[in-house]
């Protein structure tokens, strides 16, 4: 009977260790796989919230560091019961698949960011440009008056692109030197009309003899007809070149700004 009684003991305490362990191992699991969703909630947060494009990528990197040092997720499928042995592997895909949703999702901010970075940028240098319109305007011979008013107001517009703040100031350099204005103005109609006809628009009557020449000569030297490319990126050099290069006699530059603008406000009209 005491052989018999210790035998029931044994076997209890094998059953009950097993089942310490299972419990154990189950724990640890699970800690792991909070490790890893507590790691993705912090990144869908940080793409949600983030506004600062250096400590955003800064925060990133740090999340994506630690969620790389995390132990891979080791779940025996044996330690769970028949019904759900399959389980394990779905929840590690589950897993690797919202990581990568919160990756592209921070991707997305990042790219909101850039963007409304360089879109800020642009105000800025609109501004200036508006500005150097300004000193063009009064010729050759400001007062120092209205020199310090203009430098005032350039020196609070934040233009941090060295690139940009670079090609604005020679325009503001050449406002007032002596240059040819009347073949800047030339220059700059022709501008219009390559705008005119990337965005498939008529450009007014008396330019239509400067069209036509125009696209003859890049049907020459392209073997191809007129095309009408408004990409993003075309326009966005177009405009950069219009906002940067020296300015046309006053009226008509002021004539020309709003042929231009014109244009460009149909390509940032929605659809």
């Amino acid at each position: 009977m005491k052989t018999k009684r210790r035998g029931v003991n044994s076997k209890s305490s094998v059953i009950l260790s097993t089942t310490k362990y299972r419990s154990f191992a189950r724990g640890k699991e699970i800690k792991q796989i909070n490790a890893y969703k507590d790691i993705i909630k912090d990144i869908k947060k940080l793409a949600r919230t983030a506004t600062n494009l250096g400590e955003a990528d800064h925060l990133f990197t740090i999340l994506q560091a630690k969620y790389a040092e995390l132990p891979e997720l080791q779940l025996p499928k044996s330690n769970w019961p028949q019904s759900t042995r399959q389980l394990p592997e779905k929840l590690a895909e589950g897993i690797q698949r919202d990581y990568r949703n919160a990756c592209d999702q921070f991707e997305e901010c990042h790219s909101r960011i850039v963007n409304s970075m360089r879109a800020k940028q642009i105000d800025a240098l609109r501004l200036k440009a508006n500005l150097c319109a300004q000193l063009e305007a009064l010729g050759e011979s400001p007062s120092e008056e209205q020199l310090q008013e203009i430098s005032q107001q350039w020196d609070s517009i934040d233009l941090h692109d060295s690139v940009l703040s670079s090609r604005i100031e020679k325009r503001r350099n050449s406002a007032q030197t002596v240059i040819d204005r009347v073949a800047i103005g030339a220059e700059r109609r022709l501008l219009c009309i390559q705008l005119e006809i990337a965005m498939g628009k008529e450009s007014p009557a008396a330019d239509k003899g400067i069209r036509m020449q125009y696209q003859l000569e890049q049907m020459n030297k392209s073997g191809l007809g007129q095309q009408t490319v408004n990409s993003t990126e075309q326009l966005d050099h177009m405009e950069l070149d219009w906002l940067c290069m020296p300015g046309a006699e006053p009226k008509q530059q002021k004539e020309l700004d709003e042929r231009f603008q014109r244009v460009l406000c149909i390509a940032d009209s929605p659809p």
